[in-house]
Parts: structure tokens; sequence; C-alpha cells
């Protein structure tokens, strides 16, 4: 089932509040159009009542499809150093909500979930996006830690960045270069699609050196790039 309430956004241009219908949950199975919306960068799209501007209210949400086996649980980016305890809370809630205390025919199904940690809505609609092309999603994240690495010489000068997946035409994966710490696009690159076979003969290698890529939810090369948490001692 899916849930929602309103809230008030405020525009980035111009400040003004105004207010909004934000998802707290998404049943995909039941509202068929939320997929497309998700992928497209819709959902959440909010238009200015003073000024016109378009902007995505972000705001945590959880998509679950039983029937594709899927299970999403987006957070704002803003709090994507978090995701060491936010790996555990949505562990800890999926078991809670979706396991312990929901009916024996959906808490079968989602033992069988693929549950997944994102941030922000560019990563939520490229994971939906990696599911619906059919592409093994950890796979794709070893292929951008082996291509950060490949053209380092020509992201280094970027700063830090991570790799989104827009598409894949053809025999092209086409990625879009974001800046780690606004999300914002800095540049556009394209990889052969058959590097992911390629890679996937390399899985074990893969799994013995980032085995929290293959354990965790958060499933993202990016986890390699965020610092660690600070750790305090006593004086």
């Amino acid at each position: 089932m899916s849930s929602f309430a309103i809230y008030d956004v405020r525009c980035p241009e111009c400040s003004h509040v105004q207010k909004a219908q934000l998802f707290h949950s998404v049943n995909g199975q039941r509202l068929g159009a939320a997929e497309d919306a998700i992928i497209e960068g819709r959902l959440h799209l909010v238009c200015c009542d003073r000024c016109g501007n378009e902007y995505l209210a972000e705001r945590g949400v959880i998509y679950i499809h039983l029937a594709k086996k899927q299970l999403v649980a987006m957070y704002p980016r803003d709090q994507m150093q978090q995701f060491r305890y936010l790996e555990d809370h949505v562990a800890s809630v999926f078991q809670r909500e979706f396991v312990q205390m929901a009916p024996n025919t959906v808490s079968r199904a989602a033992e069988q979930l693929t549950s997944r940690l994102v941030f922000g809505s560019r990563q939520f609609a490229e994971r939906l996006r990696v599911f619906r092309l059919g592409i093994d999603d950890r796979l794709l994240e070893c292929t951008k830690l082996w291509l950060i690495k490949q053209r380092l010489a020509d992201l280094i000068e970027l700063g830090s960045v991570e790799l989104c997946l827009d598409d894949r035409r053809d025999d092209t994966l086409l990625f879009s270069v974001l800046n780690l710490d606004s999300g914002t696009d800095v540049k556009q690159m394209t990889a052969p699609a058959k590097i992911l076979s390629f890679l996937d003969q390399k899985r074990d290698d893969f799994e013995r050196a980032y085995p929290d890529l293959f354990a965790k939810t958060f499933a993202s090369a990016t986890r390699y790039f965020l610092p660690p948490p600070l750790r305090w001692t006593a004086l």
C-alpha cells in the first residue's frame, strides 16, 4: 500500500513555501506509473506557485514491488555520509514491517526481495533503471570502480565524483559523472556494454576486495569514496 502526507516545501529559487503531497512509501505493483515517475525524475516534482520554478522536494521514501522482488529505500542525498547507520536502520525496519508483523503471504515474498539503500533522486532513478534494464546492479557498481581507476587521469581534476548510469543504448553504457558533494553533473562518460561480461568473470576478485558491496544494502561504489565515520576518543 502506498502512503503519503502533505508537507511544506520551499522553492530553492525564490524561497516561497507551499504545500505538496510527498510519498512515504510507494507500492510499485499497485501504482503502476510510479516506476516511470521515479526513473524520469518526476516523483515529488514541485512547480513553485510564485516563480514557476520546478524542483524536486526530496524526502525519504520506500519503494516496493513484490512481484519484481524489489525494495528500495531512498533517503535525501545530504544523509549519504550516514549510510552505515542507515543500512542497519533499514534492515531493522524491513524485518519488523515486512517479515515479523506482515501477513504470511507478504513475509514469505519479502524474504526473497532484493533490498537496496540509495540517496537522492538520481541514485533512486538509477537503481530502478538498472533493474528494468536487467543489469546486475552490484556488477555495475564494480564496473564503476574499475572505470574510475582506469580513467583516473581524466577524472582527478574534477575532484570527488560518482558515476550514474543514465542508459544503455545498443552496445554502449551512458554515464553521468556527478560531483560527490552536490550531486550535480560535471561530465558525461561512455563505456562499452561488453565490459559487464568481462568484469563478471572477475566477480570473485571483486567480492574479496569489496565485501560490503555484496553484503550490504548500500550496494554502491560511492560507499568507498565517502569519508570514514568520526571516532571520538576520550581525553
